[in-house]
């Protein structure tokens, strides 16, 4: 009796540790990782033409996205007026403007309106050195929930 006892907890310690074993592995692996993040960080990568280079999950949540040369509204963070507004309409409500990051600008500011039908207004400022449409620039937008 004692030795089946002990074989039976033996067997379940060995079968724990497997099956352990087998969600460290299987969480370690770089595809699942890839596939969590794409749900917790989704973001997108777009360029100065407005296409999209590189889409970590965002695309499935986004219906649309428009970048367009736009002036005349007045960013209060800076006091100067915006270059691009980036019109991003998303699937559902999200009440947290995404997040955009600049690459290849040295000195730009931001600024998100929530406009009507889960849709965000991102005014664009680069200030200084910019010029005209032929600057090349990447823009990094990520959902926040």
């Amino acid at each position: 009796m004692v030795i089946a006892i002990a074989t039976l907890i033996g067997g379940f310690i060995v079968f724990s540790e497997f099956i352990d074993k087998r969600i460290s592995d299987k969480i370690s692996e770089p595809a699942y990782i890839e596939k969590i993040s794409q749900n917790v960080r989704p973001f997108l990568i777009i360029n100065n033409m407005g296409q999209i280079i590189y889409d970590h999950g965002a695309k499935q949540k986004i219906k649309r996205i428009n970048l367009k040369k736009h002036g005349g509204f007045l960013l209060k963070s800076v006091g100067f007026e915006s270059n691009f507004l980036i019109e991003v309409e998303l699937n559902d409500l999200h009440t947290t403007p995404p997040l955009l990051e600049y690459f290849g600008i040295d000195n730009a500011a931001s600024e998100a309106v929530q406009g009507d039908n889960n849709i965000w207004l991102i005014y664009l400022s680069i200030l200084g050195q910019f010029s005209d449409d032929t600057s090349s620039f990447l823009l990094r937008l990520e959902l926040l929930e």
